[in-house]
C-alpha cells in the first residue's frame, strides 16, 4: 500500500485534458498529445481511432480498481490463489517507472498455479511500446509463445 500511495502525486499530475477532435497538423502539437503516443506512432502504424495520439485520462474508477486488486492480494491467505486454474502471463521490467518489478515478483505465487513470468531489463511500463523495436519484439515474442503454449 505504501508503494501505491507514493504514486498518487504522479497519477494526479498525469490527469490530462483529452480533446474530442483531432486535427493532425505537423506543425501543431496540442497540450493533450503525449510524447508516448507520438513515439508509438513513429515506430508502428496504428488506426488513430483505436490508438490515439493524446493521453488517456486516469479516472477515479481506474484508481479504485487498482486499489481493490492491491487489497485482494494483501488479504490472501497462504496458498490461496487469485486466479486458480487460469493460465497467467506476468510481464515486468526493471525499467518500469510505474510498477516495481521486485514487488511484482513477490505476488507471482499468489496469482495462479500456472504462471509464466518474464522480466525484461529495459522495456517500458507498457512492455509492448518501449523505445526500442528490439524490446517490443522481445515482449511480443514472449506473448505469442505463451499464447501458443497455453492453447489460447
Amino acid at each position: 500500500t505504501e508503494h501505491f500511495l507514493e504514486k498518487i502525486p504522479k497519477l494526479l499530475l498525469a490527469l490530462p485534458f483529452v480533446p474530442t477532435t483531432l486535427n493532425v497538423d505537423p506543425g501543431f502539437k496540442p497540450d493533450g498529445w503525449s510524447a508516448y503516443g507520438l513515439l508509438k506512432h513513429a515506430d508502428y502504424e496504428f488506426d488513430l481511432r483505436t490508438a490515439p495520439l493524446y493521453q488517456v485520462p486516469v479516472t477515479a474508477g481506474f484508481v479504485q480498481g487498482a486499489s481493490k486488486v492491491h487489497t485482494k492480494l494483501e488479504a490472501l491467505k497462504p496458498g490461496q490463489l487469485v486466479y486458480p486454474g487460469w493460465p497467467v502471463l506476468l510481464l515486468s521490467s526493471d525499467a518500469d517507472d510505474v510498477l516495481d518489478a521486485d514487488e511484482i515478483e513477490l505476488v507471482r505465487s499468489s496469482l495462479s498455479a500456472n504462471v509464466t513470468a518474464t522480466r525484461f531489463a529495459a522495456n517500458a511500463h507498457d512492455v509492448f511500446t518501449s523505445d526500442s523495436a528490439e524490446n517490443n519484439d522481445a515482449a511480443l515474442g514472449v506473448f505469442g509463445a505463451w499464447l501458443n503454449a497455453s492453447g489460447l
